[in-house]
């Protein structure tokens, strides 16, 4: 049976024996090919085991849940995270942390946008306590100990979140930016928490012809204070990338002389 097929009756929902009634094969024979292409967790019929927060008393459950919020798939509470291979540190972390099988998909399809990605599937019974809903739309910034809320600010972060910069075409300086593109009552949650521990002033904007919202803060000492305060040593980087952004540019500030710097820079491309 062709695996692209499968794959489209399974992410609308349908049982195997609804996939029996519009292709002609027996709902066992299909049974058979969900399994031969590893497809299993893709059902909504799929069973976990079982994982339940209950409360968020560890810096890796807290970052977890802010990955979670802002980039999980979340159906009857099944919760899917999937990303690039590139960054599959991140779901290998996550199911240490909730259990699980990560499942390594290699198939490179650009004109379906199919591209090798990890995929982590657990059950987690009492997600929507702590998201507030299923649908993105519908979450919201959840309520974390104080003292491990920055963990919750790096899982948002490494999720929706990116720290961009370069060199002015204009001038020989340096543009530096720290945005999150997400939805609004999770935005208004980070933007809260910036003012209050970091006094980092942002603005949120929507994006353009898409359902969301960018929140964004160029000023370099914000943007210093933020990574410092998300990366204040190398003993918890789950994205290693994002951190490897940030040595980056301290690496080119220092060289150019410009780490003490608290003036505004925007980027030189047009915003979105």
């Amino acid at each position: 049976m062709d695996k692209n097929f499968l794959e489209e009756c399974l992410d609308k929902g349908m049982s195997t024996r609804d996939i029996e009634k519009i292709c002609g094969k027996d709902h066992r024979l299909i049974s058979y090919w969900i399994h031969k292409y590893n497809l299993q967790e893709r059902s909504k019929f799929y069973k976990t085991d079982n994982y339940k927060f209950e409360k968020i008393d560890t810096k890796e459950k807290a970052y977890t849940l802010g990955f979670i919020l802002a980039d999980g798939s979340i159906n009857n509470n099944n919760t899917e995270i999937a990303v690039s291979l590139y960054d599959k540190k991140v779901v290998e972390f996550i199911s240490k942390v909730i259990g699980g099988n990560v499942r390594y998909d290699h198939t490179l399809n650009k004109s379906q946008r199919r591209f090798p990605r990890a995929r982590l599937i657990k059950r987690i019974v009492d997600i929507t306590k702590f998201t507030g809903g299923y649908l993105k739309k519908d979450r919201h910034y959840p309520r974390v100990r104080s003292d491990l809320e920055r963990y919750l600010i790096q899982g948002v972060f490494d999720a929706d979140g990116c720290l961009t910069w370069g060199r002015r075409k204009d001038k020989n300086r340096l543009w530096y930016k720290v945005s999150f593109t997400s939805q609004l009552k999770i935005l208004e949650g980070v933007q809260k928490y910036l003012i209050k521990q970091l006094n980092i002033s942002t603005v949120i904007r929507p994006k353009s012809n898409e359902q969301c919202y960018v929140l964004e803060f160029s000023n370099l000492k914000d943007v210093l204070t933020f990574c410092e305060h998300i990366y204040p040593d190398n003993k918890f980087i789950i994205l290693n990338r994002k951190y490897l952004t940030y040595k980056a540019l301290r690496l080119e500030l220092e060289e150019n002389g410009e780490s003490n710097r608290s003036d505004c820079e925007y980027r030189a491309e047009p915003t979105e």
